[in-house]
């Protein structure tokens, strides 16, 4: 069947109207000129689509009055005639003529009156708009709203200064600009459509359209005035140099020159206007057979992810793989210039906290604007028990991510299914049941095991049984990665059990966030730890470590009491925390200082003083956000204990979060320095303020990384800390066709202005996406388009080495 052609012709002013909902049902009546009238009302207001019917469907709409009008609705009969096409014409109410323009204008309103007569009118596939002068604002609107409605676009530059007033040029200019830059970065359409192209330009949007780098895919026709009105000669010829210039820059590009203004163009040379289309169509075909490749990302500095300096070099992506890196003659679908800026792999989040959220909201926004294309989860555990992984997996993957996501199963998990949430140890038939579950989920995708040993009921597994499960991982090639017991006064016995349980099970062991959370030993307890490393790795014992780049960590309130509170599961818990008794002797505890199995985050951060509240999830408390313990505790006249553990009450069932500011800056970059340590968030992936647990690294790891440990600090070289993002957590955790910028390999890629580059997430505005980060692409997608998430889900679920596809 043959493929819909739809022609718009647009041209005039915009009126100020409200922006209304929807339009009511259209009707027909007669017209003059042989004409029929579809009327759709709006807002109290009718708005008459003028139809000359026609074999091809081509629709011509008039958005002006006046002179406007004139010129285009003679030239409609002529198009009809000699394209055999349905030609329609539109006049939007109250419209002055086009010497005068109305103001305040209202864009939104144009757009919408648009909108519903192309929806009314059936005019929703394949459209081609024609573009002229201001109307070109309502083109570029309607375009960017709906780029799967178009096909091409033509434009027909007006400059008439006499109509112009300055005033009108500059806010003309500021309107205009943002959205051309909008329609720029539509998603591609479909294979069996072309992506729009259109704008109309006169002299005030000279400058920001030429700047525009458009994609080489998309075809545009532009006509311009062959003695246009500029006075100067000079200024004349720059004009037309410009647009010389624009036309040049792909092949599927035409200018056309034409006599007299572009007002003329129309009505005295619509075959101007018909060899403009002619070469749209041309181009469109073109491009659409003649691109090599998906996506080409050009002339930028690229990181390859091994660690090695940059080379200038365009990379080309196709089926969602580097194809070519180096000289690429041919061109993509997709052509992104990344001139002066770091093309990098895609970078990988090895810790993650996303296993929920992700089914709740596919987009990971707080991930992929800061360049993270992959995430690894699982410091808790998955987020189902052993048998119902595979179907988690399933789900996400049939729901839509738009990262890369894998995850560790639980420790504890297993032990839970089988024992509960309560402490003991279990018996020879428990483990047994364990370690069945731990195949069960390893079988099912699970990349390795997780646990998070400073938690109940994780704390009340003792090391032998952590072994006999880390052995069952290890057979299906995964890795054990765990929170220690202790980060603070005792994390050199923590850093010990890490390497224990790699030695003696042989599975590789990866430390989470790894940190000296305790103000006395700042300086003394991360070179010691990192040399225990150090020493293990000399003696053949596969263990790392990943960290975050702040001061403070986060996690909950609750974990301000003794584990032993807990060890009857969560109900008794709360209840013992309730109890007035129970708390004497737990202040007697934590003024004591840490305890066997439990690390007294309260200490280790140097009192009340450095653990702020974030999320209280009850009214009372929620005002004294950002506050710390103890100026809460002055200001309700109560201990910072019993005003913590009110919350914690207050706040079930959910769990209340706050932040404990027990690490240095010196240990940071200490930790940075190991050879062996990668960059892991700990954050959910989140958009806005859903699932925010109030700390700046949801937002900010990655690109703090950059701007403040290799610009700022000169702590990392880039070639490094890129590595630490890309090929060295590829590696820890198997991911071996990612992580590096080799033909063959997965196409995720990270591409970021090094001079703009910078995390704006602060602690008391943690949400704020970074700047920066230009574009993102996961499996050869474009997620995140000149800083812009485009919406796009091309993330796949990883699944690790024990997992057999059905």
């Amino acid at each position: 069947m043959r493929s819909k052609i739809v022609f718009a012709l647009l041209i005039g002013a915009v009126l100020s109207v409200p922006a209304v909902a929807d339009a009511a049902a259209p009707h027909t009546t007669g017209a003059a000129n042989g004409a029929n009238t579809c009327i759709v009302e709006r807002g109290g207001r009718k708005i008459a689509f003028h139809v000359i019917p026609g074999k091809l469907p081509a629709i011509v709409l008039d958005a002006g009055g006046g002179a406007d009008s004139t010129y285009w609705a003679t030239f409609a009969p002529e198009l009809a005639k000699r394209t055999g096409a349905q030609i329609i014409t539109y006049d939007r109410p109250g419209f002055g003529q086009s010497e005068e323009v109305p103001g305040p204008w209202s864009l939104t309103g144009a757009i919408d009156d648009l909108e519903a007569g192309l929806r009314a009118l059936g005019a929703t596939q394949d459209v081609i708009l024609v573009s002229h002068s201001l109307a070109g604002q309502i083109a570029t609107g309607i375009t960017s709203r709906h780029p799967e409605w178009f096909a091409g676009g033509v434009m027909v530059d007006a400059n008439v200064p006499e109509f112009f007033t300055n005033e009108m040029i500059a806010r003309t200019q500021k309107m205009y600009a943002p959205m051309l830059e909008q329609l720029r970065k539509a998603p591609s359409t479909p294979a069996n459509r072309q992506l729009l192209a259109l704008g109309a330009s006169y002299q005030a949007t000279q400058s920001a359209f030429h700047k525009m780098e458009w994609p080489a895919n998309v075809p545009v026709a532009v006509i311009v005035a062959e003695t246009p009105p500029p006075p100067d000669p000079a200024d004349a010829q720059a004009w037309r140099d410009a647009h010389a210039a624009f036309a040049g820059k792909a092949p599927n590009r035409t200018l056309i020159t034409a006599y007299k203004s572009s007002h003329d163009v129309a009505h005295d040379r619509p075959d101007v206007v018909l060899d403009a289309i002619a070469a749209l169509r041309r181009g469109a075909t073109a491009a659409a057979t003649a691109a090599t490749y998906d996506v080409v990302i050009r002339n930028g500095k690229v990181l390859d992810g091994s660690g090695n300096p940059w080379v200038r070099a365009d990379v080309a992506i196709k089926g969602g793989r580097f194809v070519r890196v180096g000289h690429v003659p041919g061109h993509g679908a997709r052509e992104i210039d990344a001139k002066g800026q770091y093309v990098t792999p895609g970078w990988i989040d090895d810790m993650d906290q996303s296993g929920d959220n992700l089914l709740e909201d596919g987009r990971a926004e707080s991930k992929v604007m800061q360049g993270v294309t992959t995430l690894i989860a699982g410091e808790g555990g998955a987020p189902v028990e052993s048998s119902k992984l595979s179907g988690y997996f399933d789900r996400l993957q049939q729901q839509g991510i738009s990262v890369n996501f894998g995850t560790l199963y639980g420790a504890s998990q297993a032990r839970v299914e089988v024992m509960g949430d309560v402490d003991g140890l279990p018996t020879a038939e428990q483990l047994d049941k364990e370690r069945a579950h731990v195949a069960e989920a390893m079988r099912a995708g699970a990349m390795g095991l997780g646990t998070a040993l400073i938690y109940a009921p994780a704390s009340y597994q003792q090391t032998p049984e952590l072994i006999e499960l880390a052995k069952v991982a290890h057979q299906y090639g995964g890795i054990y990665a765990h929170h220690m017991r202790d980060e603070g006064e005792k994390l050199l016995p923590a850093v010990a059990e890490s390497i224990a349980i790699s030695e003696q099970s042989g599975i590789p062991v990866e430390i989470y966030h790894l940190k000296a959370a305790f103000a006395p030993g700042w300086g003394k307890l991360m070179p010691a730890a990192g040399k225990l490393i150090e020493d293990a790795r000399a003696r053949g014992i596969d263990v790392a470590a990943d960290m975050y780049p702040y001061t403070a960590g986060g996690t909950g309130l609750d974990i301000t009491v003794p584990n032993w509170v807990w060890a009857e599961g969560k109900e008794k818990g709360l209840a013992r925390l309730a109890d007035p008794a129970t708390r004497k002797k737990l202040k007697q505890q934590v003024k004591a200082g840490s305890l066997p199995g439990w690390t007294n985050l309260i200490t280790a951060s140097g009192g009340w003083n450095h653990v702020v509240l974030v999320a209280a999830y009850n009214e009372k408390y929620d005002q004294y956000k950002f506050k710390d313990m103890a100026t809460i505790g002055r200001a309700l006249k109560r201990d910072p204990a019993d005003v913590a553990w009110d919350i914690v009450l207050a706040g079930a069932p959910h769990r209340p979060i706050a932040l404990y500011f027990g690490m240095n800056e010196k240990d940071i970059e200490t930790a940075l320095r190991f050879p062996w340590t990668s960059i892991g968030s700990d954050a959910t992936a989140t958009s806005g303020e859903q699932g925010s647990d109030g700390h700046p690294r949801a937002y900010g790891t990655f690109p703090r990384i950059i701007a403040e440990y290799v610009k700022s600090r000169h702590v990392l070289t880039l070639e490094d800390a890129v590595r630490k993002m890309t090929s060295w957590p590829a590696a820890r955790f198997k991911l071996f066709d990612r992580g590096a910028i080799r033909v063959g390999l997965r196409a995720d890629v990270t591409v970021f202005d090094y001079d703009r580059i910078k995390d704006l997430a602060t602690y008391q505005a943690p949400t704020t996406p970074p700047e920066g980060i230009s574009y993102v692409l996961v499996n050869g997608a474009v997620v995140v388009d000149d800083g812009r998430h485009t919406g796009a889900k091309p993330g796949t679920v990883l699944r690790g080495q024990g997992w057999a596809a059905p």
